[in-house]
């Protein structure tokens, strides 16, 4: 998953921690309230077969009442920050594409 969200900051022209950022903005609220995770397992389930690979650290810069809330949601779902950090990312990374793509007009001469 960490080359999926490095591979969307260089297109977005953006840091892994700000998609990191906004995948928990947009998709931290849902979480909380688990609506988008009703059956966790088969959310991680389906991580894990579309972001397969060896495990990877990478470091991310949070602002720290963003942390706290990563923190505590991990405490409260018993498992890691990165798992929290791939839930969000999985459920988000498409209104991202969407709302922050850069556009095209540059490349169009206009």
């Amino acid at each position: 998953m960490l080359n999926a969200i490095r591979h969307r900051s260089e297109r977005l022209e953006r840091s892994v921690s700000w998609c990191v950022q906004k995948a928990w903005q947009l998709a931290g609220a849902r979480l909380r309230q688990d609506v988008a995770l009703q059956d966790a397992s088969l959310v991680s389930a389906q991580i894990a077969s579309r972001f397969s690979g060896p495990t990877q650290k990478f470091t991310c810069l949070f602002e720290p009442a963003l942390l706290q809330e990563l923190v505590a949601e991990a405490a409260r779902r018993e498992c890691s920050m990165s798992s929290v950090i791939q839930k969000a990312w999985f459920l988000a990374e498409r209104e991202i594409d969407a709302t922050f793509a850069p556009t095209t007009t540059a490349a169009s001469g206009m």
